[in-house]
């Protein structure tokens, strides 16, 4: 039966329109031909109304976006064929990953972790280290000379970043500099040095075959090529440093003390926070935009981002690299920062071992290194760049790979300039849309204007829905605690997020259309007006970035210069009136668009996602949010332009309910094992468990409380939760909510600063006392002297001695304050402010065994106000930490941590916590 659906009235012509749930038949086409007049067909012909579009071809284009996002993420893993030992003959000047390879096996598997202080890092690493160079040098051209130098020095700076500022003190911080040279050019002529830097020490407990052996073995397989050819233009220094770690220590004792520095001109760091990808180059110093030109035209294989370099300043991942230090004690020089940021999930854990890395990985990185080394030798900026002003270099750049397959960059003033074009143009050819759009259905201008402001406002709502209802289910899912389920299976995301945000960005624009069904403007035609809607919320928010100077901006430039392009074919050829030959020519001109969004998706999620187990607040932030953002984000721009096609199809509703239908599927099975957070090995929950004996002094030097027992600190979402069931002594766990409110820092020994963030999620057991070295092995902090200054003003001078991970605490009481001290010229700013009260956190890490128990002294000064009353003036504290003392464990210690499910990575040890008052 046909249905009657639109009944219209225009220039005194009544017109039916005739639309069915199928295709007219022969005999039916025939009768409407006859009742058809003369006029009618003029009309038809000038607002022509295509029939939908067979559901079929919808399947096809949800199946190619899928297809699209595969192969953006597919594109992460696309490496080099890997350089094997046998391949040395046919190319001897190759980077060979295999031995690269080698080299990081022996140190995560035959040295092990390569924490400071330890004889794994300070004698055996380095021992390895100085071996191979000594082979190296060995082997070397006739015309290449050699210097090597292992170098331990002591210092302290202060480290500031978005969050803290601490004081890092540190004694025996090791270096091993390889110097490689011309023999023909005399040392003292020698200048405009090129860095490479790497640290090869680990966190605890890890055999870090990719943080940061990776970099160590790519390092090693670089020299050994570069030792074979002629000399290079510019001297080359090999940095190992030993102490990154805890703190950069390293970086900056050889930026203070090494007699290189002076002559070094660029600066190229090597990272690793996710073992097996490829090489991130994520920032440069903004003062020398000319890096990017010499990176783009030499290295092989780009992957490079503004974003990711946008994201990493704003202090969004918690991580540091040694740039930050040269960054601010050697500002003069140029400088990159490369990171492999692939299986973030075993960064920092027993599992960063040689099973997540990768031969391909260590190629691309090699040929990428080795190619800018060559590009930087021959480049004339690296000799002049200290001629310039800060004037000349003030511009920073936009730079972003596609596919890992070229670079694109330009300058920020550059993307101001093509940002501001693309608007311009973009507005023009909208409003010539929506002109000829007004001619085409026989509106008056206020008509045709009425009907694409509509347009825009649904657009716009099916926005706001979308992102509204994905960052709701964010906020019922932590509620009702099944957050995280996508960690350990990131494609439930699609189900979960996508889903939702895409029904609900189509379900207004398709009410909408069923609303008007009565309307003059044809299905077709609204559907353009829609995508014009589209690429015009996308331009106003390219304008807005772009007068905030976000360099991040070219992403929504890049859809829409497709968009210009295939609208002005389609404007030009009149596609828009000749059947769907204008859907065609737009769906085909939003490929590549989508296949980039979708790369950057996926580097986000492969990078961001691993960092909701392991922030040092994320026990109190909702990972929900920032997932569903990214995931709003990605879809909004991968599929933005595809979206209102749907209305062109039939059966819409049933393709709406396909994506309602995969969200409650979905939801169904987070409810699953499938919904479980964690995995073993592959997606780990992360704990740090401190057996730790309290010991806190009143003013008069007696003990005011003394305990000892298990600090359990947790680092995401689910804290505890998720073990109280597993590990029978976690039942006897209890909050430390009013240690937080009545002690600095809640009276526990926090390794760095950055574990203050979680601590009123963490949990105390009980416990026995842990096997703390009796003097004179036992670590102290003791009053030297004090003295009074005038009435109000009293300097104090301490000693402290001990292991090799320590740290100070210094809290000023309400009423007093911290006015001067002796490990900086200029007091800093508070680590931290707890409970209305100033914390200063001084962390004190040796390198070298024989700095143990060494003492060193400090003084502080401390003012009160003329009304201070109370018994003592500040609280100092010092937490010791036996990160890699067996000895130091019990019994029924070793228990506990065995006790803890497969699927948890443990980092365990003794600590000693004693709080003074003065």
């Amino acid at each position: 039966m046909l249905d009657i659906e639109r009944v219209q009235e225009r220039r005194g012509t009544i017109i039916t329109f005739l639309k069915m749930e199928r295709y007219p038949s022969e005999n039916e086409k025939l009768k409407m031909e006859r009742q058809s007049s003369r006029p009618m067909e003029l009309l038809m012909s000038q607002f022509p109304v295509h029939d939908p579009l067979p559901i079929w071809i919808y399947v096809v284009l949800f199946l190619m976006l899928s297809l699209l996002f595969f192969l953006g993420y597919s594109t992460l893993t696309a490496f080099p064929k890997p350089m094997l030992k046998v391949d040395e003959l046919r190319y001897p000047l190759r980077f060979v990953s295999e031995r690269a390879y080698d080299h990081v096996e022996y140190l995560a598997n035959e040295i092990g972790y390569r924490v400071a202080g330890t004889e794994n890092n300070e004698i055996k690493t380095v021992k390895y280290i100085v071996d191979q160079v000594r082979q190296i040098q060995g082997n070397a051209s006739e015309d290449i000379q050699m210097t090597i130098d292992v170098e331990a020095n002591d210092g302290m700076f202060l480290r500031q970043s978005k969050m803290y500022e601490v004081i890092n003190l540190y004694r025996g911080a090791q270096n091993i500099v390889v110097k490689m040279s011309s023999k023909k050019v005399p040392e003292s002529q020698e200048k405009n040095y090129i860095l490479l830097n790497a640290h090869f020490d680990t966190v605890p407990m890890s055999p870090g075959a990719g943080d940061d052996g990776t970099m160590v073995g790519v390092m090693l397989e670089l020299m050994r090529i570069m030792a074979k050819q002629e000399p290079t233009n510019h001297p080359l220094i090999f940095l190992f440093n030993g102490l990154e770690e805890s703190g950069l220590q390293a970086s900056h004792a050889f930026i203070t003390n090494n007699k290189y520095v002076d002559k070094i001109n660029v600066l190229v760091n090597l990272e690793v926070v996710g073992t097996g990808g490829k090489d991130l180059m994520f920032q440069t110093t903004r003062e020398h935009s000319w890096l990017m030109n010499i990176y783009h035209h030499n290295v092989p294989h780009s992957f490079a981002n503004t974003v990711a370099e946008e994201i990493y300043q704003n202090g969004l991942i918690p991580s540091d690299t040694d740039f930050t230090n040269f960054r601010k004690f050697a500002p003069q020089i140029a400088a990159y920062d490369f990171a492999h940021a692939y299986n973030c999930y075993a960064y920092h854990t027993k599992n960063d071992g040689m099973w997540t890395v990768n031969k391909g990985s260590l190629q691309h990185t090699g040929d990428n290194i080795l190619a800018l080394l060559k590009g930087l030798d021959s480049a004339p900026e690296v000799d002049d760049m200290r001629t310039k002003t800060d004037d000349d270099e003030i511009d920073k750049v936009v730079f972003f790979d596609f596919l890992g397959l070229f670079l694109i960059f330009y300058s920020q003033l550059t993307s101001t300039i093509i940002n501001s074009i693309l608007f311009v143009v973009l507005t023009l050819i909208v409003s010539w849309c929506v002109y000829q759009f007004k001619n085409s259905q026989g509106m008056k201008f206020s008509g045709g204007i009425l009907e694409f402001i509509i347009a825009i406002a649904i657009q716009l709502a099916g926005l706001v829905l979308g992102t509204g209802v994905t960052m709701l289910l964010a906020f019922i899912l932590d509620v009702c605690g099944r957050s995280m389920s996508w960690y350990a299976n990131q494609w439930l995301i699609l189900g979960l997020y996508f889903c939702p945000f895409f029904f609900c960005n189509c379900l207004i624009p398709y009410l909408y259309i069923r609303w008007r069904e009565k309307s003059d403007v044809a299905d077709s035609y609204y559907v353009q007006l829609a995508i014009h809607a589209h690429c015009t919320i996308l331009s106003i928010g390219l304008a807005v970035l772009t007068g905030l100077k976000i360099r991040s901006s070219y992403i929504l430039a890049v859809s829409t210069i497709f968009y210009f392009g295939t609208t002005l074919l389609n404007v030009l050829f009149d596609f828009v009136n000749k059947g769907n030959k204008w859907l065609y020519l737009h769906c085909l001109g939003q490929i590549l668009p989508s296949i980039f969004y979708f790369y950057l998706g996926s580097i986000m999620y492969t990078s961001l996602i691993p960092i909701n187990a392991r922030a040092y607040n994320g026990a109190g932030t909702n990972p929900e949010y920032m997932v569903a953002g990214m995931t709003c984000g990605v879809a909004l721009l991968g599929t933005g332009f595809y979206a209102p096609i749907l209305n062109m199809f039939r059966h819409r509703k049933y393709l709406l309910g396909m994506f309602l239908g995969i969200f409650l599927i979905t939801i169904i099975l987070i409810m699953t094992p499938l919904g479980f957070p964690y995995r073993e090995r592959e997606a780990e929950a992360r704990f740090t468990i401190w057996h730790t004996k309290r010991e806190f002094y009143r003013p008069d030097g007696n003990i005011r409380k003394a305990d000892s027992g298990y600090y359990v600190f947790t680092y995401d979402r689910h804290g505890s939760g998720p073990v109280m069931d597993e590990v029978p002594r976690m039942k006897d766990a209890v909050d430390i909510d009013d240690e937080c409110n009545t002690e600095m820092l809640c009276g526990m020994p926090f390794y760095n600063i950055h574990y203050s963030g979680n601590a009123y999620y963490n949990k105390w057991v009980a416990a026995e006392e842990p096997l703390i070295p009796a003097s004179p092995n036992r670590p102290y902090l003791k009053l030297v002297s004090g003295s009074s200054i005038t009435r109000f003003k009293k300097e104090y001078t301490f000693a402290v001695a001990g292991t090799d991970h320590m740290s100070i605490q210094i809290s000023p009481m309400q009423g007093a304050r911290l006015v001067g001290w002796s490990f900086t010229k200029e007091m800093g700013k508070p680590s931290k402010t707890w409970n209305d009260r100033d914390v200063y956190f001084i962390n004190y890490v040796h390198g070298l065994a024989e700095n143990n128990m060494k003492e060193f002294q400090f003084k502080i000064t401390v003012e009160t106000d003329d009304d201070f009353i109370l018994t003592h003036s500040f609280e100092i504290a010092l937490a010791a930490h036996f990160v890699h003392q067996k000895e130091t464990l019990t019994t029924q210690y070793k228990e506990f941590i065995a006790s803890f499910p497969k699927w948890t990575n443990v980092q365990h040890w003794t600590s000693l916590y004693q709080s003074y008052q003065y």
